[in-house]
């Protein structure tokens, strides 16, 4: 299976070339939906909802297992707080938005990653999409 990792936010390329020599699966896609994706995609995030420019350094969410050998994709979406000192507080599944499986990865990656400093901010979403290329 040939690993394909993107994520908008990164040099494609780059992160292409560095996925195929960790040997990875699946694809990772952090962006808003778009009209091209399927009818069950989550809607478009307002600007107060989108904290991507808060980011200071990104984790990338890792494709879980067990969908990944099931065949399965979908949508992880949560919403979270910024603190003010570069952390996520207050996670929580956007139900809504998502499929379950894939919500924990996505509450990893949010926890894991550095926001900038003096960035506060309330309901902040992080919708992903994972896809499983051949």
């Amino acid at each position: 299976m040939l690993a394909h990792f993107a994520v908008r936010m990164l040099n494609c390329r780059l992160f292409l070339i560095a996925t195929l020599a960790w040997g990875a699966a699946g694809c990772v896609s952090i962006s808003a939906p778009s009209s091209a994706d399927s009818e069950t995609r989550p809607r478009k995030l307002s600007a107060q909802e989108n904290c991507g420019s808060e980011v200071a350094s990104f984790v990338p969410p890792r494709y879980p297992s067990s969908a990944k050998s099931e065949g399965l994709t979908g949508w992880g979406a949560v919403i979270f707080d910024l603190d003010g000192s570069g952390h996520a507080q207050n996670i929580r599944v956007d139900n809504g938005q998502s499929t379950e499986v894939f919500n924990a990865s996505v509450a990893r990656s949010v926890a894991e990653t550095a926001y900038r400093a003096g960035a506060a901010r309330k309901d902040c979403r992080q919708v992903v999409r994972f896809v499983l290329h051949p």
